[in-house]
């Protein structure tokens, strides 16, 4: 079977299409995109910079007891948010998803697919379980707010501003 010059030439674009979605489509969340990563910080799959229009908003305890648990929020607005993804991580402690829009990726939280906004928000709960030192942690997020064409145009991300707690004897 011989192949003409732009059957060959469909098939090799077809297969980097292909690939790229691949590549760069997460719709079940990536992880290690948060500030704590030391690499590939940002959701650069959907867009190169931050976009300070996408408020994050982590909101929780300040102040939690060894090993005690509680429940935190990640608020996601702004943006073309026809729905949102998220990326949590932990400086120490542990993460555990509430709900069924979350799952656990090693360490961090990542959302399973995007989420659809209620109002002009998305919320994802967690758990953050203290670790058995005293000391202060850091809550750190990255969420994203797509627009649903399923191409990295358009989408924006952000950083939300680190959550401190304080993790005190019991």
């Amino acid at each position: 079977m011989k192949l003409n010059k732009s059957s060959f030439l469909f098939s090799i674009l077809f297969l980097i299409t292909v690939f790229t979605v691949f590549i760069y489509a997460h719709d079940d969340g990536e992880k290690g995109r948060t500030k704590m990563a030391t690499e590939k910080q940002g959701c650069t799959c959907h867009g190169d910079n931050p976009d300070p229009s996408v408020k994050v908003v982590i909101s929780g305890p300040d102040t939690l007891k060894v090993d005690m648990q509680a429940t935190y929020t990640v608020t996601i607005s702004g943006g073309p948010l026809k729905a949102a993804g998220i990326d949590i991580a932990v400086s120490k402690g542990k993460l555990l998803p509430v709900g069924s829009d979350l799952k656990l990726m090693a360490q961090d939280l990542t959302h399973k697919a995007p989420k659809k906004p209620v109002g002009n928000s998305v919320i994802f709960k967690f758990t953050y379980k203290a670790p058995f030192s005293v000391g202060t942690e850091t809550i750190y997020a990255n969420g994203n707010s797509v627009d649903g064409n399923d191409k990295k145009t358009g989408d924006k991300w952000n950083f939300a501003p680190d959550k401190k707690v304080v993790v005190v004897k019991k």
